[in-house]
């Protein structure tokens, strides 16, 4: 499957990247999808042979690789959209580039799937806490609470949730509302959770 750059209305109505690879097997739409969220989160999702991608699109899914507000490669207005708004900023535009799809005809909204890994997996799972367009999840060692991860992250990351989600003095309460773990109960979907070596 070759992918197509994918534009769409993201959060507050600006115009957002994605990558999106159509079933290979060429079946009528509207077809299954998946929506990747990269991590980082201010890194970006790319072009290229990828064969995680290329082993649903071959079973007749659609994928779109989003390269929400916030992601690198788009210029500096592009990147500082995620400035304190990680967790809200990356959560829409997720959702937005699916319902994009379906609206489209493209994606069944019956079948729309969500994964990512680390900062990625935060976005899953604060989609799946949010939006209930998602059917099921997948989460490979995500952030699921930013307190913790603010008391004990590494030093070169010490300060990007300052950044991300704002000073933790001043913004307490962003880390608390805007953590999974303190958002479970909303999610009502499957989701399978991949962590260290189990």
């Amino acid at each position: 499957s070759v992918p197509s750059s994918f534009w769409f209305q993201g959060f507050q109505e600006q115009m957002t990247h994605a990558w999106y690879y159509p079933p290979a097997n060429k079946q009528s739409y509207p077809a299954p999808l998946l929506v990747k969220s990269h991590s980082g989160p201010t890194a970006m999702a790319k072009r290229g042979l990828n064969l995680e991608i290329q082993f649903w699109t071959s079973r007749g899914w659609g994928v779109v690789d989003v390269n929400y507000g916030g992601s690198t490669g788009f210029g500096r207005a592009y990147r500082e959209r995620i400035k304190e708004n990680w967790g809200i900023i990356d959560i829409f535009d997720c959702s937005a580039a699916a319902k994009d799809l379906i609206k489209q005809g493209k994606a069944n909204p019956k079948f729309v799937a969500i994964e990512g890994s680390s900062a990625g997996g935060f976005t899953t799972l604060g989609c799946l806490c949010s939006s209930h367009i998602f059917k099921v999840g997948a989460c490979r060692y995500a952030v699921s609470d930013l307190i913790a991860m603010k008391n004990f992250t590494h030093r070169f990351e010490e300060h990007y949730l300052d950044y991300l989600i704002g000073s933790y003095e001043n913004k307490k309460k962003n880390y608390i509302n805007r953590s999974p773990l303190n958002n479970f109960q909303s999610i009502t979907s499957p989701i399978i959770f991949f962590q260290g070596l189990k």
